[in-house]
């Protein structure tokens, strides 16, 4: 498998995902969530237990239905973690010259490539998880203590015991690993 087949897996992947929280969005026993202010310590996880195509998902609400919640997602892609900015929500697709403006500004350098016809922005440069913190923060008044819904692929969210920061499970019952039971 060439780097090209590994990439396109990884946005295939994204996009199967995107479609199954548009379609088949439910509350599930097993639902992940974690906080913007974990980003360092995903990156830290891909980055030393990840394989390729392995990702971590963050599904940010936006006013609207599900289907158009912002989906940002750290990635590796060609053995390096990265921030990919997929063009599949509509939500994303608006604010794309947004999160460029960002990068620019914190001096990172974001590629447009198209992979199976779907285009994404990946920064692989400097610190991403800041500029993912400040994405949200900025474009979506998301504080980084805010729980948020993630997907995971590849990759064992940690567990309690030096894993996650503490993570509330949208129902008033606090999580340190960021697992819903």
């Amino acid at each position: 498998m060439d780097v090209v087949d590994v990439t396109r897996l990884v946005l295939f992947s994204a996009l199967l995902v995107w479609m199954l929280l548009v379609y088949w969005r439910r509350r599930a026993p097993d639902d992940l969530f974690a906080r913007p202010k974990d980003a360092a310590a995903i990156c830290d996880l891909l980055s030393s237990k990840g394989v390729e195509a392995s990702f971590v998902t963050f599904i940010v609400p936006v006013d609207g239905p599900p289907e158009l919640s912002a989906n940002v997602q750290f990635s590796v892609d060609d053995g390096v973690v990265g921030l990919d900015w997929v063009l599949l929500s509509p939500t994303n697709i608006r604010d794309v010259a947004t999160f460029e403006r960002l990068v620019s500004e914190g001096k990172h350098t974001g590629r447009r490539l198209t992979m199976n016809d779907v285009s994404y922005v990946r920064v692989e440069d400097g610190d991403i998880a800041a500029l993912f913190q400040r994405a949200l923060r900025e474009m979506y008044d998301v504080a980084d203590d805010d729980v948020l819904e993630v997907v995971v692929e590849g990759v064992t969210l940690p567990q309690s015991g030096g894993g996650l920061t503490g993570v509330s499970d949208g129902r008033g019952r606090d999580r340190s690993d960021g697992v819903r039971r």
